[in-house]
């Protein structure tokens, strides 16, 4: 039992690690507060004159995309992965730096300017950089939700795309994507949760048991036992995992 419970303590850290992983920022504030939350899981595809797909999400890395049979993925932590048939080249390592769109193409409007750099080297001896303009679509009337202008490249190796949405507009987005608070946090606020109201609950418990001082804590011997069962959880894992055998006794208390 003790060793049963040591892996349990193990794998509910595992993957209270897992959920609370975030990625990069989503949310800016400049003289204008951007919430792109309403298109962080969407994967937009950029084309140049080449007929080059370059894929790409605002919060998140892109290294292998858009379902093209590609030898090569990108580079970790790509923001822009230019895909061909045979190859995928980093066009920029994220995350990006940041800052206030206020005009594009003459005229006024509003947005963020995603930039990186440190792509795959190439064009002589030039590491490839993409700059993402996150435009504002209240400024361009033509333009559809989530469309793209082509991607210019100027100069060689240097990339810009534009790409025009309601989240560039100043207190718009969220709401849709991954939500304003992403599942990470979510678990997180749920685990505090339990927690103040298994420790609550515990102590007043033990209290109305008529226990005091360090007694009042809910199941003291379990946490008295935690160190050993986690070493418990270590050496089993470890042991199956090199195909060992061994004795888990590092704990006294019994369940």
């Amino acid at each position: 039992m003790r060793l049963t419970s040591g892996v349990l303590v193990l794998t509910a850290l595992m993957v209270l690690s897992a959920s609370a992983k975030t990625t990069w920022p989503c949310t800016f504030s400049f003289s204008n507060n951007y919430d792109l939350n309403s298109i962080s899981d969407t994967e937009f595809d950029a084309v140049d004159g080449n007929d080059n797909d370059y894929f790409f999400k605002v919060c998140d890395p892109t290294t292998v995309a858009g379902g093209i049979s590609s030898t090569k993925p990108c580079d970790a932590d790509t923001q822009v992965c230019q895909q061909s048939v045979t190859t995928g080249v980093s066009c920029g390592i994220g995350p990006p730096t940041t800052s206030e769109l206020s005009i594009l193409n003459g005229v006024s409007t509003s947005g963020v300017v995603m930039k990186t750099t440190g792509g795959v080297v190439g064009c002589g001896n030039t590491a490839r950089s993409t700059t993402i303009n996150v435009v504002c679509i209240d400024d361009f009337s033509g333009k559809a939700e989530g469309s793209l202008d082509a991607v210019d490249e100027e100069p060689s190796c240097t990339y810009t795309i534009n790409l025009y949405t309601i989240a560039g507009c100043p207190g718009n987005g969220g709401g849709g994507g991954s939500g304003g608070i992403p599942g990470g946090a979510v678990f997180i606020i749920i685990l505090v949760c339990v927690l103040v109201i298994y420790i609550c609950g515990g102590v007043g418990y033990n209290y109305y048991k008529g226990n005091r001082g360090v007694e009042l804590v809910p199941n003291l011997e379990f946490w008295k036992d935690l160190p050993y069962l986690l070493k418990d959880g270590v050496m089993f894992i470890v042991n199956t995992a090199t195909g060992k055998s061994g004795s888990y006794g590092g704990s006294t208390a019994s369940f």
